[in-house]
């Protein structure tokens, strides 16, 4: 079994926004054809941030020889579901996915992890997953207990599932191997990037230092603490990426691993193609 390497689309954004069909053409001619949507607006447009209708979206995927395999949507509720869900299934996209959540205590925590059920179980009515994607706030302890836990214990796995952000995991101090050993066949993809080696401007390994290891934390907190500066492509940093790769194919329950390149000192194109040319030096991968 190989892991089918995709792109979320946030590594793009700024020449995304410019111009969606020229973006997505040099993504594709980056090597890149499995692709994850980012939608942080979707009360307004239940699409995948193309600002196109589905059915003019799904020709240019086709066009492209490209698949949706899923998008970070946000908001997503009783109130847009139905909308959301149609323009997805319309271009075969497989998983709607909470983007990142923040909670002010243990009730909103509860509320929470019941429209989460409620979402995921719609979604699994309609043949899609429903993921929660991980940061690293989530590995914050409420009553002894971390909140991914928390949030894994209260919710139905046949309805909720993770998408296991690994730099964020190693950025609370775990150790992303054994965070995807722990959630087992809940991880159902990988998002991956690299962190820097040491240096002047890249902050600690362990976020939690700076911000606390307990409580919930307030969405202005979180942004507080990681530097652009600690983000670097594939292959260059120092994370452990191929026992990332191999822990991920043994669970059995992973189909890809999704590049979020979410800064870089390089422009958005050429950042996603040094990271494309470092996933080529691991073995596991299905490469186009």
């Amino acid at each position: 079994m190989s892991l089918q390497v995709g792109l979320q689309l946030y590594s793009v954004r700024g020449p995304l926004q410019r111009d969606p069909v020229g973006t997505l053409e040099q993504v594709v001619a980056a090597g890149y054809r499995r692709l994850e949507a980012a939608n942080g607006n979707a009360h307004a447009d239940p699409g995948i941030g193309l600002g196109m209708p589905a059915e003019e979206a799904r020709a240019l995927l086709d066009r492209l020889g490209a698949t949706l395999i899923g998008s970070h949507v946000s908001p997503f509720d009783e109130s847009n579901c139905r909308a959301v869900i149609d323009y997805h299934k319309a271009l075969g996209s497989r998983a709607i996915i909470v983007p990142i959540r923040f909670f002010r205590d243990e009730a909103d925590l509860a509320a929470a992890c019941r429209e989460m059920n409620r979402m995921g179980e719609i979604c699994e009515a309609e043949g899609m997953s429903f993921l929660y994607h991980n940061h690293y706030h989530e590995f914050r302890k409420v009553g002894g207990e971390r909140i991914l836990d928390i949030i894994a214990e209260t919710t139905d796995p046949r309805y909720v599932n993770f998408e296991i952000d690994t730099f964020w995991a190693m950025r609370a101090g775990m150790d992303p191997v054994r965070t995807l050993k722990h959630y087992g066949t809940r991880g159902k993809a990988v998002h991956q990037k690299d962190f820097a080696p040491p240096g002047d401007k890249v902050g600690p390994v362990n976020l939690l230092d700076l911000v606390g290891t307990d409580g919930f934390l307030a969405a202005h907190q979180f942004g507080s603490v990681a530097s652009p500066e600690d983000f670097v492509e594939i292959g260059t940093g120092r994370m452990d990426i191929q026992s990332i790769i191999d822990t991920a194919i043994a669970l059995g329950s992973v189909e890809d691993i999704i590049l979020e390149q979410d800064h870089s000192r390089h422009d958005p194109i050429e950042r996603i193609r040094i990271s494309r040319e470092g996933f080529a030096r691991f073995s596991g991968l299905a490469l186009d």
